[in-house]
């Protein structure tokens, strides 16, 4: 999960400087993401209705005792493929709807 995040974090930065050199590839790549990501939740389902749940620890100032946890359960993973699912629609409306503003990639 934490991969996942990161690598989200990575494309979003890498995003404009994609764009310069790929305009027409660039405005798929947040889409296909999303996908992504709605698929590996929609894999998870059956894990989660058995009553388990994904958990990750990041260990982040462990001398403080503070770290980042992540957990996936049923009601996480609703919201997860809720907003994965709307961001997968949203991305494809707006690279259709924006490919010939001047403003895109900024």
């Amino acid at each position: 999960m934490l991969a996942t995040l990161l690598t989200g974090a990575a494309l979003t930065a890498a995003l404009p400087w994609l764009f310069r050199r790929l305009p027409r590839a660039t405005a798929w790549l947040p889409a296909t993401f999303a996908a992504g990501i709605t698929l590996y939740l929609i894999f998870q389902i059956p894990a989660v209705q058995a009553g388990a749940f994904l958990r990750e620890d990041l260990a982040w100032a462990p001398t403080l005792g503070i770290s980042l946890s992540l957990r996936l359960d049923g009601l996480g993973l609703l919201f997860s493929l809720l907003i994965a699912g709307i961001g997968v629609l949203v991305a494809l409306y707006a690279a259709e709807y924006l490919k010939d503003d001047p403003r895109l990639g900024r």
